[in-house]
């Protein structure tokens, strides 16, 4: 049994048809019954452009009809979990049946653990309001030299995550050892690909490490990667990392972090002691300077600078002597 914070949680979005049927309760007592807990639950409005969004990876013509479909009134959104951590895998039991008691296309399901978490942050989004992490991405041997568009798999990770909000604190290449491999392949253990995951890892010309750090770091990196499987990710997850560099389960383009023990520990590993110098520092601005605050952000961060954390407060006079 998994630890509460370890539970997977995916999305059941029941179309308008349904909710407009007052299906929504009959569908609840039916996953309750089959020890399907819902989580959450609340009814959205999906506009055209969301439900394009939310739809982009299905084939053109399946798409469009559930774009319209989405956005002709309102959808409910349910939450679902399992005691067991298996609520994927239960879930999709259950799923020829519902199809065929409800229709195809009257309500779409998370399909694996990479759709949970892109799901639960498209209709419940959280990760901006995380702490500040800190994540390790791993640019794997077979993507060193790949393009995309004209542009390194190094530098798509950059941009995208300056674009998350998040920074890049440190990089090195390395040619790993088999302990430092394996430590990254916890995502592979009990699998076939386990051995091979760990080989790709030790191949020339070796890996590019990088720390990103913001909020919500780890979340984010794993959703901008896709899918384990790049297969999954070009067919599922299109415009992701893996799905534009990857190849297969194992020579996937890219490692993220799992968790926070997880990065806590992969970091450690790759950076050891005296391989990351990074520095913080305080910046308080004074009230009479208030005014000019956009033009003193501004001067920080064209100075090379990253702004990590900030807040408005007011100082009391013990405060303010130390």
């Amino acid at each position: 049994m998994l630890a509460l914070e370890e539970k997977v949680r995916m999305v059941m979005l029941l179309m308008p048809d349904l909710v407009l049927e007052g299906k929504g309760q009959e569908i609840v007592d039916m996953l309750e019954e089959a020890y399907l807990e819902v989580k959450a639950r609340k009814e959205i409005f999906l506009n055209e452009a969301e439900s394009g969004s939310y739809f982009h990876h299905l084939p053109a013509e399946e798409r469009d009809a559930a774009t319209a479909s989405a956005s002709r009134g309102l959808c409910e959104v349910l939450v679902l979990e399992h005691l067991d951590g298996d609520v994927v895998e239960r879930f999709q039991q259950m799923l020829a049946p519902m199809t065929e008691k409800y229709g195809a296309g009257s309500f779409y399901e998370s399909k694996d653990k990479w759709e949970c978490k892109r799901d639960l942050e498209f209709f419940f989004p959280a990760l901006d309001a995380l702490p500040v992490e800190r994540t390790l991405c791993v640019i794997k041997p077979t993507a060193m030299a790949a393009t995309a568009n004209g542009k390194t798999l190094a530098k798509l990770v950059e941009e995208e995550a300056a674009s998350l909000g998040l920074f890049v604190v440190g990089k090195r290449q390395a040619t790993l050892s088999q302990i430092e491999a394996q430590l990254l392949c916890k995502e592979y253990e009990g699998t076939a690909d386990q051995a091979g995951a760990a080989a790709v890892l030790k191949q020339e010309p070796g890996c590019l490490a990088m720390i990103l750090e913001g909020r919500g770091a780890i979340g984010k990196l794993q959703l901008s990667c896709g899918p384990l499987h790049a297969g999954t990710a070009k067919m599922r997850a299109p415009t992701t990392l893996r799905a534009l560099f990857g190849t297969d389960s194992t020579s996937n383009a890219v490692h993220a972090s799992l968790d926070m023990e997880g990065a806590d520990n992969e970091i450690a590993a790759l950076f050891p002691d005296g391989t990351l110098n990074v520095q913080r520092t305080l910046c308080i601005v004074k009230p009479d300077a208030i005014a000019n605050l956009m033009a003193i952000r501004t001067e920080i961060g064209s100075a090379g600078f990253t702004i990590l954390k900030e807040k408005q407060t007011t100082l009391t006079e013990e405060r303010a002597k130390e």
